[in-house]
């Protein structure tokens, strides 16, 4: 994990075998060089996501998607998959403000399926629906239709959209709200697609922006790919995206993506902000950003060539900084592993919240929160660890080896540490390599014994 602990929680680690000695002062004999590396475990973790006590009813789903609606404060989810075969086509809204599922009982609404985009449209004051899939028997079916959905008198419309994306799921929808556009990216049915789309609800009707699903070899942009983390970026009409997958029927091949872009709509571009630390490869992640921080979290998702091996799903949970383009990995108590689930972000409690997913076993119906003044205290403690620990204190020592040849020997000691040490630290340390020093010569002079 990314925790940095302080330096009492490291121990001594011999670099050129594998394994930990698990003391907390030992010295170790590497030719003359010792490395001090933090050590982290499970213990280690702090509190950080909570288990939220709800009313209502929100039975056990996954890949249903939550939008956050700003003119009632509450989050609005729409369908979903639970236990086998069932797939829903309610619409439930959750107030945070006392933890409570409502269900809505709109007279028309879209059919049951699972893994639509779903977008919040603050011009027309109501959420869009794209898409998505509904599997009975063996046999799925994928949707291209579109959908609002107006809170102010619990209604849908379907709208007719003449030109629209392809039938499509596992996709994700962004609003912009300078441009007052949705935009949609990306998805698969039978084919895998990174291709954008713009959809504005004052002329419903969509609009082709970018199209290079049959590219190869794309680098100024993403490659195509299907349930892949998408979330606001600072600023009204950027977005972030992180991961995903693809399958190349062709080759048989599942590809998953470890990679980070922004797309700023005003400027029409693509920037790969992939660089130093970050998640890994996966699919079905959480994804959704507190724009007023700049913070972006990620929670979970399925790693390796089958996202859909329970043995596959993760736990983990990430920040990405938009001010510095840093991830960064919260070594936190949380949920436990999760495949599909959904996350918002709550302006007023300033607060991630995470609904339902597929575990190991069984699928969630659970709600968790994390608090933003979590990780914006463990982030600033890493940041500054970050800052001080590129530091390296080098102390160095001559000696002079006194035998049939006079040889001097000159050792460092390299101390790679999470804070700064007080003087005298460095004065014990340099004492002891010293002795190591001396240790060293005795156990490797040469013989003076004739041969």
């Amino acid at each position: 994990m990314a925790h940095e602990p302080k330096l009492s929680d490291s121990t001594w680690t011999r670099v050129r075998h594998s394994k930990f000695v698990p003391c907390g002062l030992l010295l170790l004999l590497l030719d003359g060089i010792i490395v001090l590396v933090p050590a982290t475990s499970a213990q280690d973790q702090v509190p950080g996501w909570q288990t939220v006590p709800t009313l209502g009813a929100f039975y056990q789903r996954f890949l249903t998607p939550a939008v956050y609606d700003p003119t009632h404060a509450r989050f609005l989810l729409f369908g979903g998959a639970g236990e086998y075969p069932i797939i829903y086509g309610d619409t439930i809204a959750f107030y945070p403000s006392n933890n409570t599922f409502v269900s809505m009982n709109p007279t028309v609404h879209p059919s049951p399926r699972y893994a639509p985009a779903v977008s919040f449209d603050e011009a027309c004051d109501c959420a869009v629906l794209f898409g998505g899939a509904y599997k009975q028997n063996g046999i799925e079916a994928v949707y291209n239709d579109t959908w609002l959905y107006f809170p102010s008198n619990d209604s849908w419309t379907r709208v007719p959209t003449g030109i629209a994306p392809s039938a499509r799921h596992l996709t994700a929808m962004m609003y912009d709200s300078s441009a007052r556009v949705n935009l949609l990216f990306g998805g698969t049915d039978n084919l895998t697609y990174n291709d954008l789309w713009g959809f504005n609800t004052s002329r419903p009707g969509w609009t082709l922006l970018e199209n290079h699903t049959l590219t190869p070899n794309l680098t100024d942009q993403p490659l195509n790919r299907f349930a892949f983390g998408m979330a606001p970026a600072v600023g009204s009409n950027s977005f972030l995206i992180f991961g995903g997958g693809a399958f190349n029927p062709k080759s048989m091949r599942y590809f998953v993506y470890n990679d980070t872009w922004v797309y700023s709509n005003s400027e029409q571009r693509w920037s790969n902000l992939t660089s130093g630390v970050h998640p890994s490869g996966r699919t079905f992640s959480a994804m959704a950003s507190a724009t007023g921080y700049g913070l972006t979290l990620l929670f979970g998702g399925s790693a390796g060539a089958d996202p859909f091996a329970t043995n596959n799903y993760l736990s983990d949970t990430w920040v990405f900084d938009q001010n510095t383009g840093t991830w960064y990995e919260l070594n936190i108590t949380g949920p436990p592993a999760l495949f599909g689930a959904s996350l918002g972000y709550d302006p007023i409690g300033k607060s991630f919240l995470l609904f339902g997913g597929e575990g190991e076993g069984e699928i969630s119906s659970a709600v968790w929160r994390l608090n933003v003044s979590v990780i914006l205290s463990l982030i600033g403690n890493m940041a500054t660890t970050t800052a001080t620990s590129t530091v390296t204190k080098t102390l160095t020592v001559q000696s002079t080896i006194t035998g049939p040849t006079s040889t001097t020997t000159t050792t460092s000691l390299v101390i790679k540490t999470n804070s700064i040490l007080p003087t005298w630290a460095y004065g014990i340390m340099a004492v002891l390599l010293i002795v190591g020093v001396a240790v060293g010569y005795i156990i490797r002079r040469p013989s003076l014994s004739k041969p």
